[in-house]
């Protein structure tokens, strides 16, 4: 009988260990699968946390091919559009704010006297002065609203951006941080860049400083850092965009003056 067992026993071991070997195989794909899986989640985690902490940074260098369409969008969702808010004044609020404050207040008191000692020679001569007061102040104001008006215009034209790996025309609300874009003669610099490569650039900055001789950059007295608000005088250069909006100086100054008045 031991015999006739054998062979049985010998098929039922044969099977064992077949199965065995089978759920060993299983067990061993499925761990590999989960390393496999898990590994893949962590390195997509960290790009995504990378690309969130780096657009646009400090240390964010962006490549020859420029931002990808994903990168402009994100670009866009934490630092908004390149767009200074501009407050408008009615012209004859500009006109009528010359007759407050301390002087033309006590100009005004000066003529309610006079009119009242019927002095009508003085009181002529006080209105006289207060009008020309009001006239040269109101001119004064106009010059400055249309200065800045001029400014918020031309932050309303067109560059040339590489994005994708492709330049094109775009306006320059759209431009993110991030952005690379192509600076040439003549063009108003539309945000805060940084010179990445071509010529050594004449850039100048009359409309922040006050300076009549362009600058160069980048240069070792000026760095490579150019201000929105200046504009090319020579060269060609591609730059990337570091701060746009009221994220750059002269967008912080405009904001302050707002929130002042």
């Amino acid at each position: 009988e031991s015999e006739k067992r054998s062979p049985y026993i010998r098929v039922w071991g044969v099977l064992w260990k077949t199965s065995n070997s089978h759920t060993n195989q299983s067990k061993s794909h499925f761990a590999l699968r989960l390393v496999i899986s898990s590994t893949t989640m962590n390195k997509e985690t960290q790009d995504t946390a990378s690309d969130e902490a780096e657009i646009g940074g400090e240390s964010w260098e962006t490549p020859s091919s420029g931002l990808t369409a994903a990168q402009v969008a994100k670009s866009k969702e934490l630092y908004g559009i390149n767009e200074i808010p501009v407050h408008i004044t009615p012209t004859y609020v500009l006109f009528f704010r010359q007759f407050l404050g301390f002087l033309p207040v006590l100009i005004e008191v000066a003529a309610v006297i006079s009119i009242a000692a019927e002095d009508y020679v003085d009181f002529a001569i006080i209105l006289a002065i207060l009008l020309i007061n009001a006239v040269l102040g109101f001119h004064e104001e106009y010059k400055a609203k249309k200065a800045l008006d001029e400014l918020a215009n031309s932050i309303e034209s067109e560059i040339t951006v590489v994005r994708d790996g492709e330049a094109t025309v775009l306006p320059v609300t759209e431009l993110v941080p991030g952005d690379l874009i192509l600076l040439v003669g003549g063009t108003a610099i539309p945000a805060d860049v940084k010179w990445v490569k071509g010529d050594v650039m004449t850039i100048d900055t009359a409309a922040l400083t006050g300076e009549p001789l362009p600058r160069k950059y980048p240069s070792s007295d000026y760095g490579d850092i150019i201000l929105s608000g200046c504009t090319v005088k020579g060269g060609e250069c591609y730059a990337q965009v570091v701060k746009t909006g009221t994220n750059t100086e002269i967008g912080q100054a405009q904001a302050d003056i707002l929130q002042d008045k």
